[in-house]
């Protein structure tokens, strides 16, 4: 299909049971499931379930480019009764690393376990960069010595930029090193986490999480989030910042990770992605924030509720929260 399809597009061709294979990135698995809540599980059963039996016609589901949310793999799972397999891969290492076994556990972060003819270290042992070789791998970068000396460890092994720990056999995607950790006054937040931690609340269908740069705290939190549609059955009012942070809060999230800023995207707003689904946060940031660079001062944007950059007295002081240990 061409890039940025539409989920209703992909209902119709899975409608007509032909489809046995899908490959898509967790960003439209999640669209996808969006689609039939709103517009295909209120049909009459004849017309619904021929979008069930057809997709059921599907063998095996393929995610990849981005972190696979537990529930959108679960609801998808109940949804078709169609395995999901999540993979992990790199365009340097011609393709996958990684995949989950058949009936593996439904866990965040999980990303299986290293393919055939694939090698990976972590680089601080049971955790840290991810670090690969494979006979699939590239040598170079053509006329660039110096880029492709940085791109190896001494060992031969090409740093991913990826962050992960291992346990036993199984990996875990813990985030990437560049843009996936914040730093707020002394505590690192895991912005893979407290995306997760949005999602499932019951009001929200796509959360994002952007890192905002602060010249006094480091870096501040911005959550880009999408409603769902509210229903008769299920109306849930105007969402604000504190009403966010409450229920974070509820959930057993210490105060420092709750975000400090928040655009709540319109219908026909769409966030800024790759082809494979990945969001362009920079571009996302200074489309609906306004923030290119540092927070400024004196920070005000349309749309936009900002709580402020102290720290929050009553954040966890628990030893581990520190330093993201």
């Amino acid at each position: 299909m061409k890039s940025e399809p539409r989920p209703s597009r992909f209902w119709e061709i899975l409608r007509k049971g032909k489809v046995t294979e899908m490959s898509v990135s967790p960003t439209l698995l999640r669209e996808l499931i969006e689609y039939y809540n709103e517009n295909i599980g209120d049909l009459p059963s004849e017309d619904r379930d021929k979008y069930i039996n057809g997709a059921k016609n599907l063998q095996r589901v393929y995610t990849s480019g981005s972190v696979l949310d537990p529930s959108t793999r679960q609801l998808f799972t109940n949804l078709t009764n169609v395995p999901i397999t999540n993979a992990y891969g790199i365009t340097e290492m011609g393709g996958g690393v990684t995949i989950t076994p058949d009936n593996s556990a439904l866990e965040e972060g999980y990303i299986g376990t290293p393919l055939p003819g694939t090698t990976i270290k972590l680089s601080d042992g049971d955790r840290g960069e991810i670090l690969v070789k494979s006979s699939n791998m590239f040598i170079k970068y053509i006329d660039d010595e110096a880029a492709t000396r940085a791109a190896f460890d001494d060992e031969g092994f090409y740093k991913t930029g990826d962050r992960a720990h291992r346990v036993g056999d199984d990996y875990y995607f813990d985030g990437r090193v560049s843009c996936d950790w914040i730093r707020f006054h002394e505590y690192t937040i895991n912005v893979l986490e407290l995306e997760l931690r949005l999602a499932d609340l019951p009001y929200i269908s796509e959360a994002h999480v952007l890192p905002v740069l602060d010249h006094e705290t480091g870096g501040l939190v911005a959550a880009l989030v999408r409603l769902r549609k509210q229903t008769a059955n299920q109306a849930y009012g105007d969402i604000s910042l504190r009403h966010l942070r409450e229920d974070l809060a509820a959930k057993n999230m210490a105060s420092y990770k709750l975000p400090t800023l928040l655009r709540v995207l319109r219908d026909d707003e769409q966030v800024p992605s790759t082809a494979s689904g990945k969001v362009l946060k920079n571009e996302s940031l200074r489309k609906y924030f306004n923030i290119s660079g540092y927070l400024s001062d004196q920070y005000a944007a349309d749309g936009v509720e900002y709580w402020g950059n102290k720290l929050d007295t009553a954040a966890s002081t628990r030893l581990f929260d520190w330093g993201g240990l």
